[in-house]
C-alpha cells in the first residue's frame, strides 16, 4: 500500500500537468492494462526539468471529461481495499475540475 501522505505532499509542490501518458504493453496475442503516467510539474512549467512523475498500474473505468482546464490538478487518492475488486486497489479523482477519474491496481512515484 502506498503513503498517500507522501503524494499528497508532493502534490501542493508539483501540480502542474507537463505530460499525460496512457498506454498498454502489447505482445503477440497478449496484452497488458492500460497504465496512465503523469508528469507533473511547480509553476512556472514551462522551464522547468524537475518533474513528478506518477504511474497509475492497471487503468479501468478511465473517464475524461474536458480537458480544456486539466492544467492544475487537485488528486484525490482513496484506498479501497475493502471492497476487493480484482485487481483494483485505489480510486484517483481529480477534484478541482473533476476532469479525470479513474480505478487503479498500484502506484509508483
Amino acid at each position: 500500500m502506498i503513503n498517500t501522505e507522501n503524494i499528497y505532499a508532493l502534490l501542493k509542490k508539483y501540480s502542474y500537468i507537463k505530460e499525460l501518458h496512457f498506454s498498454r504493453e502489447i505482445q503477440y496475442d497478449e496484452y497488458s492494462d492500460f497504465d496512465l503516467e503523469l508528469k507533473l510539474a511547480e509553476y512556472p512549467c514551462y522551464n522547468s526539468d524537475d518533474v513528478l512523475s506518477l504511474k497509475f498500474i492497471g487503468v479501468r473505468d478511465l473517464q475524461l471529461n474536458d480537458l480544456e482546464y486539466m492544467f492544475k490538478i487537485v488528486l484525490e487518492i482513496t484506498p479501497i481495499f475493502e471492497m476487493q475488486l480484482e485487481n483494483l486497489n485505489y480510486t484517483v479523482k481529480e477534484t478541482e475540475n473533476d476532469v479525470i477519474s479513474f480505478k487503479c491496481k498500484n502506484i509508483i512515484l
